[in-house]
């Protein structure tokens, strides 16, 4: 498995070394764009098709849900709802897709490793520095 990421479209780019969601990001920015944001049923196709298991993704809450690029929040697909498992009452939560089952979204610890996926509007890097 690629360590650097796997395209499957050229807007998105799964990264499979863990790291948490600060990490992820910094990584995304340095490397891509930034983290994935989802802005449709289409994107949300897209990285599902992507990804195996669970990544994460630009979404995080503080205490208001916001996507890590600035864009605006309009388009969600939490598992039930986005208090699920009560962990909102906790600042500053981020948000992985859980795309091997329900391919839904939830909120988990930030500093949890998980492979990322990463927004690339130019498929302009898929090999390491």
């Amino acid at each position: 498995m690629n360590p650097y990421g796997t395209q499957l479209d050229p807007k998105f780019v799964v990264v499979n070394e863990k790291m948490n969601w600060s990490s992820a990001q910094k990584h995304c920015r340095e490397n891509y764009i930034d983290l994935a944001t989802v802005r449709n049923d289409a994107e949300h196709k897209q990285v599902y098709d992507l990804v195996p298991v669970v990544a994460w993704i630009g979404l995080f809450r503080d205490p208001n849900f916001h996507w890590s690029d600035g864009s605006s929040f309009v388009f969600s697909h939490f598992d039930d709802a986005p208090d699920t498992y009560g962990l909102l009452r906790v600042r500053a939560m981020c948000a992985a897709a859980f795309l091997n089952r329900s391919g839904k979204w939830r909120f988990l610890f930030c500093e949890t490793r998980l492979p990322f996926v990463c927004y690339n509007p130019q498929n302009n890097r898929l090999s390491p520095p």
